[in-house]
């Protein structure tokens, strides 16, 4: 191992192990406070609308929307997200 041997093989083991005993516990507890304060993900609709608008305030892309051929498979989150995005579409046409 280019002159380090195993001793040096061992220590640098030793060094990644203790380093994954310390930084991801400090890390969940960080991701769990952050999700508790603040949450980390967006909402089904916002993210199923796509990011643009909710977060930047603007349209990047316009020329993609959710038509009628989208297929969601039903009964989870995302499909009662697209059937609210397109009971949005259908009442802003009304």
């Amino acid at each position: 191992f280019f002159g380090g041997g195993f001793g040096q093989l061992g220590a640098q083991l030793m060094g990644v192990a203790v380093l994954l005993l310390v930084v991801f516990p400090l890390s969940l507890l960080m991701f769990k406070a952050i999700d508790k304060t603040m949450g980390l993900r967006v909402s089904a609709r916002d993210e199923l609308a796509g990011l643009d608008i909710p977060v930047h305030g603007a349209s990047c892309y316009p020329e993609f929307t959710i038509s009628s051929g989208f297929s969601v498979p039903t009964g989870g989150p995302l499909s009662r997200a697209v059937a609210a995005c397109r009971n949005d579409a259908a009442a802003k046409e009304v």
